[in-house]
């Protein structure tokens, strides 16, 4: 609730194609983002995407994370993950949370299934065949994985991949913080469905009632229970009132809670508005 969104002074990177690198032609090309002047295509690393000012995915979480790791198998059918949270709805202590989400493109070992590490800083006894030297993904691939303790299969392929990174920076004064409406509403800023709500929870779940509704609902409840609780007169006291009596001091009770409760709800606002004006 207090990050409603991030990257508000700078921009942020969200998107990096290292299948473009290698244009030096190219070179490096400069654009402006949020008010910054930001890399936009750099010849050693490829095609960026920035956002300023961005909204968070909000995802599960409790406090564990999936990182990939270097020679596990992945299935290059679909987005690979690289890093999200582990915790689903329901899940021992999680909450929803706010997340960046930063989506690629990377070197891919097609024959083992596994994401490539390059070799990329020219250093050491095999500085001739980095990347930023040769410009040769396969002999960076091919040198890069053998340094990571494994071996490329030679057949290198390029993959979609997404990570998500918890914000814990750039929380917003509290006057900022996002509002009941804010999720609850049917242009909400969460993903009910990818949180896992049913389609029933999801309609229950975008609106927010309006204080009419909310009196209402107050006023007919407290008029149940006034009907269901007799009172604990006497046998004689209660068959000399008439019925109309006890409708009357039913109706008087229910309005006068309806009442004290529209006035309480009045406050609450009041006060709520004066802390976001202060």
């Amino acid at each position: 609730c207090h990050i409603p969104t991030f990257a508000r002074e700078f921009p942020t990177k969200t998107y990096w194609s290292w299948e473009t690198a290698g244009d030096k032609e190219k070179g490096v090309v400069k654009e402006e983002v949020g008010g910054i002047t930001v890399d936009v295509y750099n010849f050693k690393k490829g095609e960026f995407a920035w956002e300023a000012d961005v909204t968070p995915t909000y995802m599960w979480f409790d406090g564990e994370m999936y990182w990939a790791t270097t020679g596990e198998e992945m299935d290059s059918s679909e987005i690979i993950k690289l890093a999200a949270p582990t915790a689903a709805m329901g899940a021992e202590g999680g909450k929803i949370f706010p997340f960046k989400e930063m989506l690629g493109r990377q070197p891919f070992d097609a024959g083992n299934n596994e994401m490539v590490v390059p070799f990329l800083m020219p250093s050491g006894e095999f500085a001739a065949d980095a990347y930023w030297k040769a410009w040769d993904w396969d002999l960076a691939a091919t040198r890069g994985m053998a340094a990571a303790g494994s071996e490329f299969s030679g057949d290198l392929a390029w993959v979609d991949t997404v990570m998500y990174w918890p914000i814990t920076h750039q929380v917003a004064p509290a006057t900022e913080a996002l509002g009941c409406t804010a999720c609850h509403a049917t242009d909400s800023v969460l993903d009910f469905a990818a949180l896992g709500y049913s389609a029933e929870e999801i309609t229950r779940l975008s609106s927010v009632p309006s204080l009419e509704e909310v009196v209402e609902e107050v006023v007919e409840e407290v008029a149940e229970e006034v009907v269901e609780e007799p009172a604990e007169d006497t046998a004689e006291e209660a068959a000399a009132e008439t019925p109309a009596v006890v409708e009357e001091e039913s109706n008087f009770t229910a309005l006068a809670i309806a009442i004290a409760v529209v006035f309480l709800l009045a406050v609450i606002t009041f006060v709520v508005t004066r802390k976001k004006q202060a």
